[in-house]
């Protein structure tokens, strides 16, 4: 009999038993997918009998649960299994006496566990006949609850993939909303596709050196490093470049520069799991917090320095070496707002939970509703200081236009301009974390107990709606109500970033999942298992090359010409200010 057949008559004939526990209630008898047993503070190896005992992950399949295994009972406590493995209570006399064997014995675990097995395999085939017959009985219909989540799973990913598919149509076709839809959607493409390149380029480095803990770290550190310099020198080579030929050497760049991100924001992560930050708990993640913001901060000031000594070789900063500067500096960035926001939000869970989760798909542990609204608050309050900063940006920059003129404040303020866009930077990014968790925590809660790429696909699936359902109300019904500025410019790109963050990530992690249950398949198939690391690559290979030039020659030249309409559009009425000011200088009185 295969393990899947037994794992489901195990699941079939333990649900009665955990229903008549006295240790779960009724509505305990399926506990969370994603939840870990909790562990007895005075006996780490032992469960803690006053809670109810939860799903864990089946060794055949990290990503697929099963349910823990209850304390076992003896002849002392009075509880015994009958041949069918339902609980018996009483002064009943254990089971087989005829077998003589010494408590403890192996021997006679395996024995027992064995014609356990048996009833359990005659007990799963009058199940399964009942339920083809009739679908009438409790065995057969438990079995169709077993299945309920996946087929929940499958029909949200069917309903939901459509509607946002059609959902991006008609976005992509509607003028007030079309130029945001593309950038959006180059934006979370472009972050697909790095986290794609990065998470093969990071699988293959660790099965090449098969690193300790901090061995991962130390890789995914150099690779961020290493990768911040070549997004330098691929951005200094679109520079060179005539302008004509600029757009594709702008796509590698900003793939470079995505990958610098997350291996900046991944290095730092998995430096919490040191032994160093781990034993400090959470003044560990804020020392790493503060560390991550010193490497990065003092990496962009050198490559600042560089650019300026670079720029002015020829004695003076023409227009395309003041563009090369400015797109250098975005990107950095990006990178500082990507490590330090995720370090952030581990920080936010942690302070939640209680310990550090890991945060790979599946792993919300024993969450509960109060975590999830605590997580879903946090967020708003992001959305909130984003409103703030955005207000903050119109205000200072309108001041200084009308004091000193356009461009006084960015010019003659330059750290006090970058930190400003740095912060406001961080609370999108913030907010986008923050709500991707909640919407894991939220699911399990609600009582996932299925597949973890079922769940990824629910999740995805919500957040792409709901993130192209924000780009719709945003930008159809408030931003046309409200004034032009800096702070508005400022904050709408750095939304588009946030909302990539969202959706992006979100479908990342689905596929992850999937290429990971592939692997995991062909492991355990005999014929295919030396083949499972081949297929790994083979699957991340052809996803590459079917979804980046999609990308590199559709979705980013729209987004490209949509920035630069809006580029001329801005510069024309910057210019029609600045004659405005000028005028009014003119008039007598006017001042």
């Amino acid at each position: 009999m295969s393990f899947r057949y037994f794992a489901i008559s195990l699941t079939i004939s333990h649900a009665a038993v955990l229903r008549d526990s006295p240790f779960l209630g009724s509505h305990d008898a399926i506990a969370f997918a994603s939840k870990e047993p909790r562990v007895h503070p005075a006996s780490p190896s032992r469960y803690d009998s006053t809670v109810r005992h939860d799903l864990e992950r089946d060794e055949a399949s990290p990503r697929v649960y099963r349910e823990a295994p209850m304390p076992k009972a003896s002849e002392e406590d009075g509880v015994f299994l009958d041949p069918e493995g339902h609980r018996q209570t009483g002064e009943h006399p254990p089971l087989h006496p005829e077998v003589s064997h010494p408590e403890g014995s192996v021997h006679h675990e395996e024995h027992h566990g064995a014609e356990i097995h048996e009833a359990h395999h005659d007990v799963h085939h009058g199940e399964h006949a009942e339920g083809h017959e009739g679908h009438e009985g409790h065995e057969g219909h438990e079995e169709h609850e077993g299945s309920e989540p996946e087929a929940f799973s499958l029909s949200c990913f069917l309903m939901g993939g459509v509607a946002a598919m059609m959902m991006v149509f008609y976005l992509v076709n509607m003028e007030s909303v079309q130029g945001a839809t593309w950038k959006v959607l180059n934006m979370t493409t472009s972050i697909f596709v790095a986290v794609l390149i990065y998470g093969s380029v990071k699988t293959l480095l660790f099965k090449i050196f098969e690193p300790s803990i901090f061995g991962e770290v130390a890789i995914i550190l150099t690779l961020f490093v290493l990768s911040f310099l070549k997004s330098h020198a691929l951005l200094y080579w679109v520079k060179m470049k005539p302008v004509t030929d600029r757009g594709d050497a702008e796509g590698i760049a900003v793939l470079a520069a995505h990958i610098t991100g997350f291996a900046a924001m991944y290095g730092f992560a998995d430096a919490v799991h040191l032994q160093f930050f781990e034993e400090m708990g959470s003044l560990g993640i804020v020392l790493l917090i503060l560390l991550a913001i010193i490497v990065i901060a003092g990496m962009m000031f050198v490559a600042d320095k560089v650019m300026d000594k670079l720029a002015g070789m020829d004695g003076e900063v023409d227009e395309a070496e003041e563009k090369w500067i400015d797109l250098c500096q975005e990107t950095d960035n990006d990178v500082f707002c990507l490590a330090i926001s995720f370090l952030i939000n581990l920080y936010i869970r942690h302070l939640i939970r209680g310990e550090v989760r890991p945060y790979e798909p599946g792993n919300a542990g024993n969450v509960v509703q109060s975590d999830a609204n605590i997580l879903y608050l946090v967020s708003i309050g992001f959305a909130a200081l984003v409103g703030v900063g955005t207000i903050a940006h119109q205000q200072i920059h309108q001041y200084y236009r009308e004091k000193h003129g356009p461009g006084h404040f960015r010019q003659n303020h330059p750290y006090a301009h970058r930190s400003m866009d740095v912060i406001q930077h961080c609370n999108f990014m913030g907010c986008a974390w923050c709500f991707l968790f909640w919407g894991e925590w939220q699911l399990y809660v609600l009582g996932w107990e299925s597949t973890v790429i079922g769940g990824c696909l629910v999740v995805a699936v919500f957040l792409s709606l709901s993130s192209f359902g924000v780009v719709l109300a945003l930008y159809k019904f408030i931003i046309p109500n409200l004034a032009s500025g800096y702070g508005i410019e400022r904050a709408l790109k750095s939304l588009e970033l946030s909302l990539g963050i969202l959706v992006g990530f979100s479908w990342e992690r689905a596929f992850d999942t999937g290429f990971e249950e592939i692997e995991l398949k062909f492991e355990h198939m005999h014929e295919t298992a030396r083949y499972a690391g081949l297929m790994f690559y083979a699957l991340n290979i052809v996803l590459f090359l079917v979804v980046t030039p999609a990308w590199f020659l559709y979705i980013f030249p729209k987004a490209q010409k949509v920035e630069e309409e809006e580029k001329k559009e801005n510069k024309k009425r910057k210019q029609e200010s600045l004659e405005a000011a000028k005028m009014k200088n003119l008039i007598p009185g006017s001042r």
